[in-house]
């Protein structure tokens, strides 16, 4: 094994390291610390204040669990706002989130973003409009796949001056968009 491949090594363990340091800082001792006064106000017999500290232990639980999901799930103000980076149009107002992908944190720090909304035949027309009508858009050539109802026209933005790559895909049933963006 050479030297590069052991300093990746070691770059890679020293970061998990740091992860879970900041795991046991941020959530391992201070479940355990309210975990102890619990005990301890119950061994008092100061049940009131026992009951308060396991609310706020369950309380501290779900609000760790709510900031883990958050950075896996991204929720659907995030993909709209997103849509608006990317397309420089507003949300459509018939917009429906129906499937969306982050990677979330990323430690080199690459982020992809993809998501599918559909919207009213209307809002539909007038994306692809103003789309194709963009110039800072370019239009790939069309794909298509084994039937009609998966076939898509295909646009795309990449910055010159920045590592992000942006898309945009409007699917042949008038109502299903996907969008994607990419930065590294």
């Amino acid at each position: 094994m050479n030297a590069e491949a052991m300093n990746g090594y070691v770059e890679v363990l020293a970061v998990l390291a740091l992860i879970l340091l900041c795991f046991t800082a941020l959530i391992v001792f201070p479940a355990a610390g309210l975990w102890w006064l619990t005990k301890w106000l119950q061994r008092r017999q100061y049940r009131r204040s026992a009951v308060v500290m396991q609310v706020l232990l369950v309380g501290f639980g779900l609000f760790c669990f709510s900031v883990v999901y958050s950075f896996c799930v991204p929720f659907d103000s995030e993909i709209e706002h997103e849509f608006v980076q990317i397309t420089g149009l507003p949300f459509p107002t018939s917009g429906e989130v129906i499937e969306s992908k982050t990677s979330g944190l990323d430690l080199q720090g690459d982020y992809h973003l993809t998501a599918r909304i559909k919207v009213s035949r209307q809002d539909y027309t007038r994306l692809w409009r103003n789309i194709s009508a963009d110039t800072s858009f370019r239009q790939l050539s069309p794909n298509s796949a084994a039937t009609d109802s998966s076939s898509y026209q295909t646009f795309e933005k990449h910055s010159r001056n920045s590592s992000q790559y942006r898309s945009i895909s409007f699917w042949t049933d008038g109502r299903t968009v996907t969008f994607h963006h990419s930065s590294n």
